[in-house]
Parts: structure tokens; sequence; C-alpha cells
């Protein structure tokens, strides 16, 4: 099945008050609509389901040196280390 959107924005202020105003079914982050969840004035659908646009990879970007600051070093560590125990 293919989803044919008919109104697409990258501003979510702008998609949260189409969705609000009922005019469908909108795909925004949750922190864009919790409250409104959380009053009833929305509700979820399709919870089972993930929406994945990033993949199943993370990628961690920095410039290569050959003199590495310390704080470059601790932070790449902790990351590494806190992505191996979220599995």
């Amino acid at each position: 099945m293919i989803l044919e959107p008919t109104l697409i924005s990258e501003h979510f202020p702008f998609l949260r008050k189409a969705i609000l105003a009922g005019l469908g079914v909108g795909i925004v982050p949750d922190y864009v609509v919790k409250d409104a969840i959380a009053t009833g004035e929305a509700v979820t659908t399709l919870d089972d389901y993930r929406l994945s646009i990033f993949g199943t990879s993370m990628y961690l970007l920095y410039m290569p040196d050959r003199h590495q600051i310390r704080a470059v070093r601790t932070c790449i560590d902790f990351l590494l280390e806190k992505a191996r125990s979220l599995g």
C-alpha cells in the first residue's frame, strides 16, 4: 500500500493545527501532540506500528584528527557504551 499525503510540511505547529482541525490523520513526533492526546483532543491510532524514516542504524560523525581532544573521545565512548547497553 502506498500512502499519498495530501498535506506535507516540515513545520510541526502547522501540522498540529491541521490535525486538531480534523483535516485527517497526521504523522508527527509524539511531543507535538502529547498535550492534545492527554486532554482527549486528539487520539492515537496504529499504536502497534512504528515509523522509521532513518532505518535501524545510528551513525556518529566527527572530524578525524590525529590529536583528538579528551572531551570528544569521552563523548564518543559514552555514546558507544549507551548504544551497546540498549542493544
